[in-house]
């Protein structure tokens, strides 16, 4: 399975040396989100960028859609290729905490437009799909073509065993559930925001990627606002 660790975006190059340092050897991926909860920082694209040509990890760049028209859309496709950033999730973001947003391209529009144009061939394309959502509205989520899908709102590992999540893979889209981890620093964050049901401990990482094996295609490890916390659960990863 492939490991993916979420990594909040950062201006501080050495900060993200520091990070990456630590990560190195424990993932196969980085995923970068960009303005997390609608907070602006370095954009992901170029934080993706430094992650994989100057700390040699692979990364996923997020879009937000909520604040591009399709201009501003095509200049950061134009990016990710130009930096050699070859995945790319394409989502409606948060609204912005400054400004209007632009609310002109839909998740859908977006991933078809990757496909449909011959210049984008370059690029993997992804969007989130929440597996809180009843099997018809799933099945219309992951079929609209992307290359790979974050599932979101994982409870329990059958919610992956759907007729729409399996049929996307056989048609060969891979699939990477959300494991979001509580730890005593974000503990009460997750609370306020999630169901209970929706986060585990540090110590259930290693089982749930164990009951994940043949329903998904990796795992994207999320430890909001605690990075020991990540580090710790993917070592706990990395000895099973």
């Amino acid at each position: 399975m492939r490991i993916i660790a979420e990594v909040a975006p950062t201006r501080s190059r050495d900060r993200l040396a520091s990070m990456m340092a630590r990560l190195r050897g424990l993932v196969d991926a980085v995923d970068v989100p960009e303005a997390p909860l609608a907070r602006p920082g370095a954009h992901s694209i170029a934080v993706a960028h430094m992650v994989e040509h100057h700390f040699g990890i692979d990364a996923i760049a997020h879009i937000r859609l909520i604040d591009v028209n399709w201009t501003g859309f095509e200049s950061l496709l134009g990016a990710a290729l130009l930096l050699g950033v070859d995945e790319v999730v394409v989502l409606q973001g948060d609204p912005p905490l400054r400004g209007s947003s632009v609310d002109q391209i839909s998740t859908e529009e977006a991933v078809r437009f990757v496909k449909e144009k011959s210049r984008y061939s370059g690029l993997r394309v992804g969007a989130v799909a929440s597996l809180a959502r009843i099997d018809a509205e799933l099945e219309e989520r992951m079929g609209i073509g992307a290359d790979f899908y974050l599932a979101t709102r994982l409870s329990v590992p059958s919610q992956l065993d759907r007729p729409p999540i399996q049929e996307a893979r056989r048609r060969g889209a891979e699939v990477y559930p959300y494991i979001v981890v509580s730890t005593e620093k974000n503990r009460d964050l997750l609370a306020r925001s999630l169901n209970p049901q929706l986060f585990a401990p540090v110590e259930r990482v290693p089982g749930m990627v164990e009951e994940l094996q043949g329903l998904a295609d990796g795992v994207l490890i999320s430890v909001p606002l605690d990075f020991d916390g990540l580090v710790e659960a993917l070592r706990l990863l990395s000895k099973r």
